[in-house]
Order: structure tokens, then sequence, then C-alpha cells
């Protein structure tokens, strides 16, 4: 089967093999840009010294060679970010969906969580 892509929705400084296919916004859609991003989030009330610590650590190894190598192969970068920067990009996110959410009716099914999973 033949695949054929039609555009990314990463920017071009995120996905630096993909450059060959064409952005969202070049391929004429406005504003289009859809990212994923994975982080580590510890339980509410953890001592601000041990997030600090855990930050410290996380964005070191993330500086490696060996991690940034196997970032690159999945067209992922490492954000250096601090947990409040990253607690705030997670926040304007879900503003962001829910805004897109609200206004087209989509609703969350939570059929996809495993039966021992805790609700939110």
């Amino acid at each position: 089967m033949y695949e054929k892509a039609f555009a990314r929705l990463m920017p071009s400084d995120l996905a630096p093999s993909r450059l060959f296919v064409y952005t969202m916004i070049e391929a004429g859609v406005p504003d289009y840009v859809v990212q994923s991003y994975f982080g580590i989030v510890a339980r509410a009330g953890t001592p601000q010294p041990v997030l600090h610590k855990l930050n410290a650590q996380i964005r070191a190894a993330l500086k490696t060679p060996k991690i940034e190598s196997i970032l690159r192969k999945f067209d992922a970068a490492p954000n250096d970010e601090t947990a409040q920067q990253f607690q705030s990009s997670i926040v304007q996110e879900a503003e962001r969906w829910k805004g897109i959410a609200d206004a087209t009716g989509i609703k969350l099914d939570w059929g996809w969580r495993p039966a021992h999973a805790k609700r939110l």
C-alpha cells in the first residue's frame, strides 16, 4: 500500500527529517500547529526541593548526546523548561484544546482507559 503525506502538523524546526512534506501552514492552513510532547509530572504536594532536583537531573540527561540521538530518530527535540514553564505549557495546551472541543462539540471518551485506572 502506498501512502502519501499531504502535510505535517509540526513546524520545520521540530521535524527536520520531514522537510520534503509541507507544514499545514505552508499548505495553506493558517495558524495550524499541533505538537505532541512528553513530560514527567509528580503528585500534587511533592516538596519543591524534590521537584527542583528531579527537574535538574532530567534536564541534564536530555542534553546528553545519547538521549539527543535517540530523540532525533523520532523527530523529537528536548525542550529545556523549568517545572513551572512545563506546567504553564500544559495549562495553555489544555485551554487551547478545551476551546476547540467546546466550539466543535467534541466530548472526551474515557473508554480507552484500562479498568484499573482512576478517572481524573
